[in-house]
C-alpha cells in the first residue's frame, strides 16, 4: 500500500506541477510572515514555531499584531491547502482543474481556516496546562498528533465535501486505518527537513539558510507533505485504489 501511495504521489505531483508550485507560494509567505513581525517564534526543521511561554510577557498592541499576523498566515495556508487538495480530487475525477479551484476556495477556505484559529487556542492552552502540571515532555506528542490531524481533516473537508465535524471522524479512521504508513512517510519526511536545513546552517550563513530553506519548504517539502497526505487519505476508497 505504501508503494501505490507514493506512486500515485509522483504522479499527481509531476501532472499538477505548474498548479502545485504555484500554490505552493502561499506556504512560503506563510511561513516568513511571522518573522516578518518579530513574533515571538523560532524556526526548527525550517517551520515556524510560536514560543508560548512568551504569551504571558506581551502588551495588548503586541498580541494583536500577533493575531494579525498569525491570521494572514493561516489564510495562505489554509488557501494552499485547499488549491493543492481541489487539484489533486479534480485530477482523481476527470474535472477542469482551474474551475474546481475556484469552487473548492470559496468552499472550503473558511472552515479550513477557523479550524487552524481552534487548534492554535488549543495548543496554547495545551502547552500552558502541561507547563504548569511540570509534564512538558508530553507536548511533543500532542503536537505530533494534533499536526496528522491539522493535514487529515482539511483534506477531509475537501475531498469528501463534509464539514469540520465529520471531518474529524474521517480523519480519524484515515489515521487509524494508515497510522504505520503517515508515521512511516513523515519521520522520513522530517529526517530529510532535518539533513537539508544542517546542510544548509553550515554551508551559509545563519540568515540566508534559514530564508533559503523557509523557500525549499514552502514550495517542495510542505506540498510533498501535502500530497502524499492526500493520497492517504485517498486510499482508503479501494474503488479509485
Amino acid at each position: 500500500m505504501l508503494g501505490n501511495i507514493l506512486m500515485h504521489t509522483a504522479e499527481s505531483y509531476s501532472k499538477n506541477f505548474i498548479y502545485i508550485t504555484f500554490f505552493s507560494i502561499a506556504f512560503f509567505i506563510a511561513l516568513i510572515i511571522p518573522m516578518l513581525i518579530s513574533a515571538p517564534t523560532y524556526v526548527a526543521l525550517g517551520a515556524i514555531y510560536l514560543r508560548t511561554g512568551s504569551i504571558p510577557a506581551l502588551g495588548y498592541s503586541e498580541i494583536l499584531v500577533l493575531a494579525a499576523g498569525f491570521l494572514g498566515s493561516y489564510i495562505l495556508l489554509a488557501t494552499g491547502l485547499v488549491a493543492i487538495s481541489v487539484v489533486v480530487k479534480a485530477q482523481r475525477t476527470l474535472k477542469k482543474v482551474s474551475e474546481e479551484v475556484v469552487k473548492g476556495l470559496q468552499r472550503y477556505v473558511l472552515n479550513v481556516l477557523w479550524l487552524y484559529v481552534a487548534v492554535t487556542f488549543f495548543l496554547i492552552a495545551a502547552a500552558m496546562l502541561l507547563y504548569e502540571l511540570g509534564a512538558q515532555f508530553i507536548f511533543p506528542v500532542v503536537q505530533i498528533i494534533t499536526g496528522m490531524y491539522v493535514l487529515m481533516v482539511p483534506i477531509a473537508i475537501v475531498i469528501d465535501d463534509i464539514d469540520v465535524i465529520k471531518a474529524f471522524g474521517r480523519a480519524t479512521s484515515a489515521i487509524t486505518a494508515r497510522a504505520v504508513d503517515l508515521t512511516a512517510m513523515m519521520i522520513c519526511l522530517l529526517l530529510l527537513m532535518a539533513l537539508v536545513y544542517g546542510i544548509m546552517l553550515i554551508l551559509l550563513p545563519h540568515t540566508i539558510a534559514v530564508y533559503l530553506y523557509l523557500l525549499i519548504n514552502g514550495l517542495a517539502l510542505s506540498p510533498i507533505l501535502i500530497m502524499v497526505s492526500i493520497h492517504t487519505y485517498l486510499s482508503k476508497y479501494p474503488v479509485i485504489y
